[in-house]
């Protein structure tokens, strides 16, 4: 008997979006009333049905047929078919299990498989009824494929099988009224019957998923190889909508045969059929998940026609390659942290692939080295090694991805002894855009494992792996400081002398330095925090003291002075800005070993930036509207740090150094004030980069990680750094697809 939910496991090359097929002209639906209120045992022997003709049109002469599949209002005027059917009542169906034995693939177009012995049990027996109630298609997948492709294997006496869709449809209680194809995302009985390929087609995509696996041995199209859908019924009896077959003997090809296209709306369809249970579509719970950001630019203006969530690093490739085989556009999510609107997004022409479930974490064995999915926010990575007293050169910021912080760069509370993240890479898994996945570290792949240092991903392939160095680390020694705005010159001229000598003598220390404006607290406020990584210690570490003793209590201006010996997964959440609401970035770079007046000149033009942004909020009747000027050292002794294994892209030298960050952010609630904020930081940074420039100070180095949409970030790096990137595109993506079809994101 026939259930009522049944997996439909395709044997051979992946559907493209536009499916040529052979119908019999054709039948659209077969009706058996009197099945599906009995409720018997055992089916009749045989009984009679409606089947649906295409009828003999003349236009078909000219015109093929056609069905789109996509809902109602996605076309206009509506227009999802030129198909046209004739019903004829009382065709004879015969019940054909009792005669399995006598069917065969070759003679009749199907049979009937009762699965026997080891390998059978393993395709029956697997599953409980109850477990297809709880399970989702991915869950099944991994069970019943395996086990068919085994099964298959044997029975055919095959070379190679392998399963390249696998469809879990469950009846819904609206079927068949349920419109066919009106909604890709439900999987519902196919009423029709119909042959799934025509033979060009099938000889295109089997050469197409040939490709796919690797098949370079396999010259599919010399030998002998078959496209199968393979049905397994999963529990029943199901006496309504029962499965039928057509005795391929009964019929002439050329002369009952149309080709016709059943048409599937985009991109989405096609990664739908290679990655069941995989594509997420809007409405669905699973893609309001997907579409969550750190910053609302980011999913309040766009959201993606679909998102993709791979699970594994050959997920992606699939991904990859039906993305770029059908030229069509896409970006990567991995923790959404960018600020600008598309950073990690997409509009409805595209898909967003979200690498959520590549969350994996590997301690290796020695425990000197840890693999990070890009899935992972650096709050996972701490809260799995703080209790090991381990710890990695990672983020500062509970909610912040993996993979974006690693290849732009990644500030850490480390970086004084051993560099930013990307320095402490071991080696990257990554995907190419041909679909390759391949490893790159210090002797495999060189001139890649430079090229992620810093240069991003989105011109080479998706990380999919980081293996980083870990080491024995127990708590820090933390300090949080806050002034009122008066104290602002003081302050930031101590700054610049632990950016100049002080943090360069204590490479275990790390500090930034904000200044903000929040009405709340009377206006303008100051706040540093001050870490070490020697966390048993008692005293402040000399490098703070100058700073420590700036704080003399609430009458002198200090508003709040928080010392505290701290783990680094408390530290994450205590520095993590909450999502939410709209952000911006922007950042440039400046030498502050010349000229320690410079940082302090820069507050009139933040003020300055401040009363423009406050003028439009009230405009516009915005109530939130919170800027941030926000100095962060990059000393002599982290630069230094960063030329391990070859360096990194950042084109720096210790002769360049000590540096200063200076990093602009604003947070605000309102759309209607993102060209003010945006038009107003590039004024800012312009300001900031030409009073530098006129003190000789201006480095002008952009770190991808704080810039705006519209910053160039390579050609920050310097002329010698930026060519060999593109060169090292050119050499990992030389069609430039990545360049072309991964929006939003810095490009060479």
């Amino acid at each position: 008997m026939f259930p009522r939910r049944i997996p439909n496991l395709h044997i051979g090359p992946l559907r493209l979006p536009s499916r040529g097929t052979r119908v019999l002209r054709p039948i659209h639906k077969i009706t058996t009333p009197d099945l599906s209120h009995k409720v018997h045992r055992r089916l009749a022997s045989s009984t009679v049905a409606t089947f649906h003709y295409l009828c003999a049109l003349e236009e078909y002469r000219t015109v093929k047929p056609f069905h789109i599949n996509i809902p109602a209002g996605g076309i206009p005027g509506g227009h999802h078919t030129n198909e046209v059917s004739q019903p004829y009542h009382n065709i004879r169906v015969r019940d054909i299990r009792a005669e399995g034995s006598q069917l065969s693939l070759d003679t009749n177009g199907f049979e009937v498989a009762v699965a026997g012995g080891t390998t059978g049990a393993a395709v029956l027996g697997a599953l409980a009824p109850e477990d297809f109630e709880r399970s989702d298609a991915n869950e099944l997948r991994s069970i019943l494929a395996p086990a068919m492709e085994v099964f298959l294997t044997e029975r055919l006496q095959a070379e190679t099988v392998f399963t390249f869709a696998f469809r879990y449809r469950h009846r819904s209680r609206e079927f068949p009224t349920l419109a066919r194809g009106t909604d890709p995302r439900i999987s519902q009985p196919v009423q029709g019957v119909h042959a799934d390929f025509t033979p060009d087609y099938a000889r295109t995509t089997a050469n197409f998923v040939a490709g796919l696996r690797n098949f370079q041995d396999l010259a599919l199209c010399e030998r002998r190889w078959q496209l199968i859908s393979a049905w397994r019924p999963l529990h029943g009896p199901l006496f309504d909508w029962p499965l039928a077959g057509l005795d391929t003997r009964s019929l002439n090809y050329y002369r009952d045969l149309v080709a016709s296209d059943n048409v599937y709306p985009h991109q989405c369809a096609s990664l739908s059929s290679a990655l069941p249970g995989l594509v997420n579509y809007p409405n669905s719970t699973a893609y309001a998940r997907n579409n969550i950001y750190w910053s609302l630019r980011q999913n309040t203006t766009i959201s993606p026609a679909c998102f993709v969530t791979p699970r594994t690093s050959r997920h992606v490739s699939t991904a990859i390659q039906i993305l770029t085989s059908l030229n069509q556009p896409f970006t990567v999510k991995s923790g959404g942290h960018t600020a600008f609107e598309g950073g990690s997004n997409i509009g409805p022409e595209g898909v967003t692939i979200d690498l959520v479930h590549l969350n994996s974490i590997t301690l290796s064995p020695d425990r000197k080295s840890v693999s990070l999915g890009p899935g992972n926010r650096w709050i996972d990575v701490a809260e799995h090694l703080t209790p090991l007293g381990l710890a990695v050169v990672g983020g500062r910021a509970s909610t912040v991805g993996v993979s974006g912080l690693i290849l732009g760069g990644g500030i850490s509370f480390f970086s004084g002894q051993r560099g930013w993240a990307c320095d402490n890479v071991i080696e990257y898994e990554l995907v190419t855009a041909k679909g390759d996945i391949v490893t790159a570290n210090k002797s495999h792949n060189k001139d890649l494992f430079w090229a992620l240092r810093g240069g991003g991903g989105s011109n080479f392939g998706i990380v999919t792996r980081f293996t980083l160095e870990a080491f024995e680390q127990g708590d820090l020694w933390a300090s949080s400081l806050i002034w009122s705005g008066g104290a602002n010159q003081t302050l930031i001229r101590l700054l610049n002398e632990m950016a100049v000598d002080g943090l360069a003598k204590d490479k275990g220390a790390h500090t930034y330095f904000v200044l903000t404006y929040l009405p709340d607290l009377g206006g303008y406020v100051v706040l540093t925090d001050q870490f070490h990584i020697e966390g048993g210690r008692e005293d402040v570490p000399e490098v703070f003291r100058p700073m420590q003793e700036a704080f003399k209590g609430v009458a002198e201006g200090g508003l709040f002075n928080n010392t505290r010996r701290a783990n680094i997964s408390s530290l994450l959440r205590e520095i993590s800005q909450p999502a939410g609401m709209r952000q911006t970035w922007a950042v440039t770079s400046v030498s502050v070993a010349a000229d320690e007046s410079l940082l302090g000149d820069f507050v009139p033009l933040f003020e300055g930036h401040v009363e423009r942004l406050q003028k439009a909020a009230k405009e516009v009747g915005e109530s939130v509207m919170v800027p941030y000027l926000i100095f962060q050292p990059l000393p002599i002794n982290v630069i230094e740090a960063m030329q391990v294994n070859g360096g990194n892209t950042f084109g720096l030298k210790p002769s360049d150094g000590p540096l200063m960050l200076v990093q602009l952010s604003v947070t605000w609630s309102s759309e209607s004030l993102d060209e003010a904020v945006a038009s107003n930081c590039e004024r800012l940074i312009s300001e900031v980069d030409a009073l530098a420039e006129e003190r000789g100070a201006k480095k002008g180095f952009v770190y991808m990680n704080y810039a705006s949409k519209n910053q160039d970030v390579y050609g920050s790096y310097g002329e010698k750094s930026h060519l060999k990137l593109k060169r090292m595109a050119d050499r990992w993506d030389p069609k430039g697809q990545l360049r072309k079809l991964w929006r939003g994101y810095f490009k060479l």
